[in-house]
């Protein structure tokens, strides 16, 4: 009891985060059931039984009975010249010769160094090595598995790519490598024998990488919050080590219980804060994979494997964390990688492949993902990768440099089952409420297929994407100069069009062409994307404000008459339609508030024409102007009105 009040003690007075966040909980994903649940029928791990983490030695038999399939063995073949280049069976002598994660210049970070030569060391070598052993039984490959410990605990050794390192690394980057070396200690427990343990999980379990940042203040959740794309990888690698070794008795295990407490608090505050309802992440798609692509999902399916504590079965987000991509991924003629209308930072990220990020969507994601869904993930990788795999020597999406990719492929991939048309299984319209976003997916049929995604609020935390229109439609990305802001109500779909309602307005998306234009978007009470403090920071740092493009209209109301002065309206209007055409009076002057800062430096660049505004619209192609009249906006043969509450299209 007392170490447990202690580990209590020390996570509420290091818990609190780095920056500023809110804490904002998902009550959606919270829900009233018990979660995360216990895995009905699971046997408790014993101290030193090995292995634990994604399969049980109960397992063996059946994955050695996949590793002698066809595609096992091309699995393990990959795994293989993965460990030294050709067939494994020496300990590899190619290794990145850099001694920090970045190469200096005096106090200059510069590039990362990275060493690609088939074969290189990395952070999963110990891993790779000791899934050998366990297919085989043949205690050499734990040897190696030894020998690629030592080097990175003992000999700080980098990984392949010089940023992931155990000491003088970022936090996000220790994450990782942390978690690989929990399944290094796995694979290889029962081929070391006692002393070599002791010695790795002193090592690991009393880790400090640089000047006080311990393995305890990294997993506590101290160092950063839900919100960055940091504190995914971050506070990951803590309770895989802490899963690898419970119970053992080589391992201190109150410094085990400590990392196993914060990890089941943290991965809880992950997908509660910073996750919307379906798997979307704040920051966008690209920081979401480094969230949840580098060592997070794989933890999940360790948590339900190893502790029997399943965030998976009675809640759809961990399902979603991987669904998001098939829902929202275009596929390409000939194969290749898939367009996105992708938000946020680090776009490269997104089915990136090659480094740690970007790569495990599939591997990964078979082992979190209900099976009902598999067919629907093979749906996108067989378009996508499959052929290109192939060709590559690279099957089942073992196309990084990373032997762990490889032991998950074998333990996740469902070889038996048959890809199966997504519009099967996934809803063609998600809400998520946290982030407010709606996205709706036509079909899934090819690079044509028409994907929408609205997002009425600034998401995110560190990183952040902001409300915005993004459609998919004909092969190409339309992104809109207006937003639709408030908490989102409902969507409406019909033949050619699609409806979406917030408690402030409306936005219909037509597809129809009956206004000449191929899409056409209107919007009322909508915004500009471009904020007027986005607006006045960009001034600030002497940047040029983007100009309106072609087809983005603000239609606004003509002031009533007021006194005798008539004033020039194409100076008042700049250009903008106009419900009559004459000049009136302007309206009374208000009385201005005496604006301060940025607002007084730049007032003069921002001022907005006397006028309220009615509708927005924009449209993609054609060249027909919107015409306001009475309280409808016409284009073409295609009107638009405002009807309790929603935009409601009518064609002449």
């Amino acid at each position: 009891m007392r170490a447990l009040l202690i580990s209590w003690m020390l996570f509420t007075a290091l818990s609190a985060p780095a920056a500023k966040w809110s804490g904002r909980k998902n009550s959606h994903i919270e829900g009233d059931s018990p979660w995360p649940s216990k895995v009905e029928g699971h046997v408790p791990v014993q101290p030193g039984e090995h292995p634990r983490l994604f399969f049980r030695k109960s397992d063996l038999p059946e994955l050695r009975r996949r590793a002698e399939t066809p595609e096992g063995k091309q699995i393990i073949k990959r795994l293989r010249y993965l460990l030294n280049g050709s067939d494994g069976e020496t300990m590899t002598t190619e290794f990145n010769a850099a001694k920090t994660a970045y190469q200096m210049t005096g106090r200059e970070r510069g590039p990362r160094i990275t060493h690609n030569k088939p074969g290189t060391f990395t952070f999963t070598h110990a891993a790779g090595y000791g899934m050998l052993y366990q297919l085989t039984g043949d205690k050499k490959y734990a040897e190696f598995g030894r020998q690629s410990m030592l080097k990175m605990i003992d000999d700080e050794q980098r990984d392949r790519d010089s940023v992931y390192g155990l000491y003088m690394s970022e936090h996000l980057r220790v994450g990782p490598v942390l978690a690989g070396l929990a399944l290094g200690w796995d694979l290889n427990y029962d081929g070391w024998d006692e002393e070599t343990r002791r010695h790795i999980a002193d090592r690991l379990l009393n880790l400090d990488i640089r000047n006080g940042r311990t393995i305890q203040r990294i997993s506590s959740g101290q160092v950063w919050h839900p919100g960055c794309n940091h504190w995914g990888p971050t506070i990951s690698g803590g309770p895989m080590i802490a899963l690898a070794m419970m119970g053992d008795p080589e391992a201190d295990q109150e410094k085990v219980k400590q990392l196993y407490d914060w990890g089941l608090i943290n991965t809880k505050r992950q997908l509660t804060e910073g996750i919307g309802d379906f798997g979307f992440y704040g920051g966008g798609q690209g920081s979401g994979g480094l969230t949840k692509d580098a060592a997070f999902i794989p933890l999940l399916q360790a948590w339900r494997t190893a502790a029997g504590i399943d965030f998976m079965s009675n809640r759809e987000i961990v399902n979603w964390l991987t669904l998001e991509y098939v829902q929202g991924s275009i596929t390409q003629p000939g194969g290749g990688k898939p367009e996105f209308p992708l938000r946020g930072a680090y776009p490269h990220n997104y089915f990136g492949r090659t480094g740690v990020t970007g790569s495990g969507y599939f591997v990964q994601g078979f082992g979190t993902v209900d099976p009902k869904y598999h067919g629907a993930m093979l749906w996108l990788y067989n378009r996508s990768f499959r052929e290109s795999d192939e060709q590559n020597g690279t099957p089942f999406g073992t196309i990084n440099h990373y032997p762990h990719r490889c032991i998950l492929a074998l333990v996740n991939w469902p070889f038996d089952v048959k890809e199966q048309n997504p519009a099967e299984v996934l809803p063609r319209i998600t809400l998520d409420r946290y982030w407010n976003m709606a996205n709706i997916r036509e079909r899934w049929k090819d690079h044509h297929d028409r994907f929408i995604s609205v997002l009425t609020e600034q998401a995110g935390g560190h990183y952040r994407s902001p409300a915005d229109v993004r459609v998919m439609t004909g092969g190409r990305q339309l992104t809109s100069w207006f937003a639709l802001r408030g908490n989102l109500i409902d969507v409406r779909t019909t033949k050619y069009a699609y409806y979406f309602k917030t408690d402030t307005g409306s936005l219909g998306i037509d597809f129809s062409r009956a206004s000449g234009s191929e899409v056409l978007m209107v919007w009322k009470h909508g915004e500009e994307v471009l904020t007027r403090k986005a607006k006045l920071k960009i001034l600030d740092k002497g940047g040029k404000l983007p100009e309106k493009p072609e087809g983005a209209f603000a239609l606004m109301d003509i002031p009533k008459p007021v006194g005798e002065e008539l004033i020039d309206m194409d100076d008042l209007t700049h250009g903008i339609t106009l419900t009559l055409e004459e000049e009136l009076p302007p309206p009374p002057p208000k009385k201005e508030k005496k604006k301060k800062g940025l607002e007084a430096k730049f007032a003069d660049e921002l001022e907005e024409p006397p006028f309220d505004v009615v509708y927005q619209v924009q449209r993609f192609g054609g060249t027909g102007k919107p015409v306001l009249f009475e309280d409808k906006v016409r284009i073409g043969r295609q009107t638009a009105s405002y009807q309790d509450g929603w935009i409601v299209f009518d064609v002449d």
